[in-house]
């Protein structure tokens, strides 16, 4: 069971409705979290400078008055329902410089961002804020976007049990624990998902010069690890009381599946795992919830490894 006992929430000073303050109050009543709301002003830091026009600092101390003061009302809005809430603002040349910061200094269990849908030429080529936190980030970060969640959620936790050797056998079921307790906390529902590419197939593929494996033989094959992976998932969310109608094992990349299963059972939130690279393969390779990130309608919650903090590059 994951109880987060605090729960950080990114306000958007561009924005008049703040979904990542308003999903991170729903969790911290949930829970029990205190709720910390945290504002960053982009650029500030350089606007302390003595070489910008003094007309331009009292532009920005103006600009962070309004913010603190919206800061202020919404948490007293929040603390009237009976909340743990206090507010932080702090200044950054880059916001998921301000972002990492903060949550290193703070420390919560959950991070709780708004996101924006990001074109092609954004998400591959321009480093942006989310991509910094979910993979410089040590803690879960919940991506949320505006759309409400239903009364009844609908969770689809999404699980790997062929991880690489960089990840602990023991990230699935961090995965587990928190959709579990997300759905304890919220109601509604829990599917598993697990997908894949058949090994005879992803081997096919990539030996090239190699005799093919005979039709009849190879579907023998497929069905075989179908029905050996399928036992594996049961098996895994067995302890967490999943009923099996709501367990998924289907074969295909989880790029293409995670967004159609997404679509097709009407989830609310999408719960995955991101692990920690090596910063050359972070930028060249990235992760499964980046790439699915933007082709999902709903929130996702991407979790980290037991030990993903000691694997970060800093």
């Amino acid at each position: 069971m994951k109880t987060p006992c605090s729960i950080l929430a990114i306000f958007d000073p561009t924005g008049v409705d703040q979904p990542a303050v308003e999903k991170a109050a729903i969790l911290a009543t949930k829970f029990g979290s205190r709720l910390e709301i945290f504002a960053c002003d982009v650029g500030a830091e350089a606007a302390n400078s003595a070489l910008i026009n003094e007309d331009v600092n009292r532009a920005r101390s103006q600009l962070k008055a309004e913010c603190q003061s919206r800061l202020e009302t919404l948490a007293k809005e929040h603390r009237g329902r009976g909340l743990d809430v206090s507010t932080d603002w702090a200044a950054a040349n880059l916001l998921h410089e301000g972002l990492i910061r903060k949550i290193a200094s703070y420390n919560p269990d959950l991070v709780v961002k708004e996101t924006h849908h990001h074109s092609i030429i954004k998400r591959t080529i321009i480093t942006n804020t989310d991509w910094h936190l979910l993979r410089d980030c040590s803690v879960p970060v919940l991506l949320v976007k505006a759309k409400p969640w239903s009364p009844q959620m609908r969770i689809l936790a999404c699980v790997d049990p062929g991880h690489h050797a960089d990840v602990a056998a023991t990230f699935d079921h961090e995965i587990l624990a928190w959709s579990t307790s997300l759905r304890t906390a919220l109601g509604g529902q829990l599917h598993v998902l697990h997908s894949y590419i058949p090994e005879v197939l992803a081997t096919a593929a990539v030996s090239a010069g190699t005799p093919a494996v005979g039709g009849e033989l190879m579907q023998e094959m497929i069905d075989t690890e179908q029905t050996a992976r399928a036992s594996a998932i049961l098996s895994m969310v067995n302890p967490y009381g999943m009923e099996q109608a709501n367990v998924h094992v289907q074969l295909g990349s989880p790029t293409d599946s995670i967004p159609a299963a997404a679509h097709e059972l009407h989830m609310d939130l999408v719960v995955m795992g991101t692990i920690s690279r090596t910063a050359l393969k972070r930028i060249l390779i990235g992760s499964t919830a980046e790439r699915v990130l933007d082709r999902l309608a709903c929130d996702v919650l991407a979790v980290k490894p037991l030990d993903f903090a000691a694997d970060l590059p800093f």
